[in-house]
């Protein structure tokens, strides 16, 4: 169990760097986003590997990179399935990117099923900031324009985007994947601020004051920690040794 449980863990940060008011913080067990000088470095081995994607460079994401817990109302309105963690959308022309694990991201590719169910190569995202969520326009992926193009201007296409590893993504990143695809159980997490029928007053209010003080709003940390939480549940229920 412990292989396929660390994974999941939420481990302190070694380091962080401010860049562009976000904060990229070290892998787990290894500084593995080091400094500039280094992305910069392995950028240029990444750009080559991928000559024929379309390949997005850590400078580049971080423009458009924002937290993705934020306030109790946008908190509201997320979900992720459990098969799913780093969730992929493209919506009004735009491509969203919501990472919903608590560790950094190297060299990710993404790629979308199209109405033909051929599998397209989008492109390789050199950094997905934890906990993020990364707007992106869809110009930026000619195989998108191209597959968008050829369908009809009644035909409903929903495409399923998918987010995997890559030979040159760092050994954090790699490791997670590996768990995430030994992941079986679908569970969808959803925050909702709705207080519960059956939760009406609190249980341990003595006074009979019908006022809930024991629900509450979620706000970034306690979405974090219960991201986290859920996260590790699953990853219990698929193990082997469970």
């Amino acid at each position: 169990m412990r292989k396929l449980f660390i994974p999941l863990l939420l481990f302190s940060a070694l380091e962080a760097n401010e860049k562009n008011g976000f904060f990229i913080e070290a892998g787990f067990e290894t500084g593995l986003l080091e400094g500039t000088q280094t992305q910069e470095k392995r950028h240029t081995t990444t750009k080559n590997t991928y000559a024929t994607y379309n390949y997005l460079p850590t400078d580049t994401i971080l423009k458009r990179a924002a937290n993705l817990f934020t306030d109790a109302k946008s908190i509201s309105q997320l979900n992720f399935s459990s098969l799913s963690p780093v969730k992929v959308l493209y919506i009004g022309g735009k491509l969203t990117i919501e990472n919903f694990l608590p560790y950094n991201l190297s060299n990710v590719k993404l790629s979308f099923t199209d109405a033909q169910g051929n599998v397209i190569d989008l492109g390789v995202i050199e950094t997905i900031p934890k906990h993020s969520k990364i707007v992106l326009p869809g110009e930026a992926f000619d195989s998108l324009k191209e597959a968008f193009d050829k369908i009809g201007p009644y035909t409903f296409f929903l495409p399923k985007f998918e987010a995997t590893s890559t030979s040159v993504s760092d050994t954090n990143t790699q490791r997670v994947f590996e768990t995430l695809n030994k992941i079986k159980t679908n569970l969808i997490m959803k925050y909702s601020n709705e207080n519960p029928n059956n939760f009406n007053t609190c249980p341990y209010n003595n006074n009979g004051n019908t006022k809930n003080d024991c629900w509450q709003n979620f706000t970034p940390q306690t979405a974090e920690e219960f991201t986290n939480l859920m996260l590790n549940m699953i990853a219990v229920l698929d193990s082997q040794s469970w």
